[in-house]
């Protein structure tokens, strides 16, 4: 998927998700900050946390644009 610098993407949780942790966060909103290497960075919204997703993290997840 390609994101946008500065639009928020919510992430949801697929079936595919059984690996380890995968139930701890399966719904949420990040907004994208930039292409690190092979990660994708993403900030929180409100908290500022940074999370970080490899192309093949981010398959366990629905990612679409948040319109604002």
């Amino acid at each position: 998927m390609d994101f946008t610098t500065g639009k928020t993407y919510r992430f949801r949780g697929n079936d595919k998700m059984d690996h380890y942790g995968a139930s701890r966060l399966k719904n949420f909103k990040l907004v994208y900050l930039r292409h690190v290497g092979k990660v994708d960075l993403f900030q929180h919204p409100t908290a500022g946390w940074l999370e970080g997703f490899t192309l093949w993290q981010a398959e366990d997840y629905e990612i679409t644009e948040v319109r604002t």
